[in-house]
């Protein structure tokens, strides 16, 4: 599934409108070079880089939820199309929204995650 994130602290780490993801499996996710470095921002939330290259590879959220999102301009083929979710619409620059699918002022609940996998997985984008 990808998505936007509009909230603050994806606006300074991409210095940027927002950052875009991927949502993975956790147990799907595998890095298969290098040895990635907690950085940036600091606090529950993981936001891991490039040691080498600085790039901001993926963040792991907070808790027990069983995803990472990995940012999708490192993928050899990124995902084309509008991200299918918007989140923290309510920090976004007015200039900035997407109008993708499913939008949500902060960030979305867990239990939305499947259907939202779901209502991705059946596009035709």
């Amino acid at each position: 599934m990808t998505l936007a994130c509009h909230c603050r602290g994806c606006q300074r780490l991409t210095s940027s409108a927002y950052s875009v993801s991927g949502v993975f499996a956790r147990e799907a996710f595998e890095l298969t070079a290098g040895q990635p470095v907690i950085g940036a921002l600091r606090g529950e939330v993981e936001h891991w880089y490039c040691d080498s290259c600085k790039s901001w590879i993926y963040t792991v959220p907070p808790g027990e939820t069983p995803v990472v999102n990995v940012r999708l301009t490192l993928l050899d083929d990124p995902p084309r199309g509008r991200p299918h979710v918007e989140m923290c619409t309510n920090e976004a620059q007015d200039w900035a929204l997407l109008g993708s699918a499913h939008q949500y002022a902060g960030f979305p609940p867990p239990e939305d995650y499947p259907a939202l996998a779901r209502s991705f997985a059946g596009r035709s984008d």
